[in-house]
């Protein structure tokens, strides 16, 4: 298998977005059956088989978070069971008993001070409120006995005085009510003091137009008037409002009382209701987040399905059905002829060399003298005759002849091979 996958070339041509297979083999038709198989498997194994995996791997993200979910509500349902078993229990996973007795003392100590710093701040108020007296006399700016209408009627000074205690407590009930409501104290107390402000007023109308006479003789009387304490009455609303804030301390003292003692009572058994609450918690928090993960992946699985379905990037179709070579790749035809005469000559001259080394000859008396160690008397020149040369030269013409007419039809027949290989091609 290794040795096939070595064999096994892949070429890719990232410009034309091409793919090419080839496969070298002694055997045609395996090569061309390893590179059909191959081909095979790209086209099977694209987008088809891409969407296959997926699914699978939907199926089981799937399987996963039924499996998950179903664990989730069985852990909901074990905290339900515990809350619904102890009604009373508020406990954090992360704090325990002990720790939240003393964030609960701590609270209530800080809310008795503040209680203790508001009732002294409103005694201090109301004793300054004692020191005031509700009204004061003034002198009436009106030294005449009347006032003229716009209608020409003659009005008393005290009605006028009554006139302007009814405007100051218009004023007064304004200014309340941009800061409480309706049902606050000092307001309704207002208006009711407006109503009778009202009333007098209209009573003291009509006894002077029933009796003109005695209002004129009483008018000099009414130059001292008597009007509400301005201090006084700022005294009376900040007692009001600090009276309104300790009742609203002393329900938050008594909330944070009633806590602490209910979490005091509990102190038997509220150690072991923190340990299986955490441990509650703790199942219920692993789960959570696994069960948040596979849904997370489960989706983006989904996505990726739904991409692949809309993509035909991944589809491979075939440009060039596979094929074998008209030719060989190895070894090639001319390459084989010029090795074959080489191999020729090479032999030709090994020949020869053995046989000069087998059956020396000698080529002067010299070299006959020095390879057989004896003494020459002399020698004997040889002398061909014209007929000799003239076979000589033709033996070498055709020698000549023979060796250029085999390295000619070898180029002839290298140039024909390649040629035939390109109009394959």
């Amino acid at each position: 298998v290794d040795q096939l996958l070595k064999s096994i070339k892949l070429g890719i041509n990232a410009r034309e977005n091409l793919y090419s297979v080839s496969y070298v083999n002694s055997d045609p038709k395996v090569a061309l059956g390893v590179v059909q198989d191959l081909v095979n498997m790209f086209l099977t194994s694209g987008i088809g088989g891409k969407q296959q995996d997926t699914q699978q791997a939907l199926n089981f993200l799937d399987a996963q978070v039924a499996d998950y979910g179903r664990q989730l509500s069985a852990a909901e349902q074990k905290l339900k069971d515990f809350k619904t078993a102890h009604p009373g229990y508020s406990g954090v996973a992360n704090v325990d008993y002990y720790t939240r007795v003393n964030q609960a003392s701590d609270q209530l100590s800080q809310m008795q001070g503040q209680l203790s710093a508001a009732i002294a701040a409103r005694n201090a108020i109301a004793g300054q409120m004692r020191g005031e007296a509700p009204t004061i006399t003034v002198t009436s700016p009106f030294v005449g006995a009347t006032a003229i209408t716009p209608s020409g009627q003659t009005v008393p000074a005290d009605v006028v005085d009554v006139e302007r205690q009814i405007q100051a407590q218009r004023n007064r009930l304004d200014d309340l009510l941009q800061r409480y409501t309706n049902d606050y104290p000092d307001v309704i107390s207002a208006r009711q003091t407006l109503a009778r402000l009202e009333a007098e007023k209209k009573s003291r109308l009509k006894a002077a137009a029933e009796h003109p006479v005695q209002a004129t003789a009483q008018a000099p009387a009414a130059n001292m008037l008597s009007t509400a304490n301005p201090a006084y009455q700022q005294l009376r609303v900040q007692v009001a409002q600090a009276d309104a804030n300790v009742a609203s301390l002393q329900a938050q003292v008594a909330e944070a009382q009633s806590r602490l003692n209910q979490l005091r009572s509990q102190a038997g058994q509220m150690p072991a209701l923190d340990q299986q609450y955490a441990s509650l918690m703790r199942g219920y928090d692993v789960i959570r987040k696994s069960y948040d993960d596979l849904v997370a992946r489960r989706q983006s699985a989904g996505l990726t399905q739904s991409v692949d379905a809309s993509s035909q990037l991944a589809v491979f179709r075939v440009v060039d059905p596979p094929r074998v070579e008209q030719h060989p790749l190895f070894p090639s035809k001319p390459m084989l002829i010029a090795l074959l005469v080489f191999f020729a000559l090479l032999c030709g001259v090994v020949a020869s060399f053995v046989i000069s080394q087998i059956m020396p000859t000698f080529h002067s008396p010299r070299h006959l003298r020095e390879s057989i160690d004896r003494p020459v008397l002399g020698s004997i020149s040889m002398l061909n005759s014209p007929e000799i040369l003239s076979q000589d030269r033709r033996s070498h013409l055709n020698l000549a002849l023979s060796i250029a007419g085999i390295i000619v039809i070898g180029l002839l027949w290298a140039i024909w091979s390649h040629f035939t290989r390109l109009a394959s091609v």
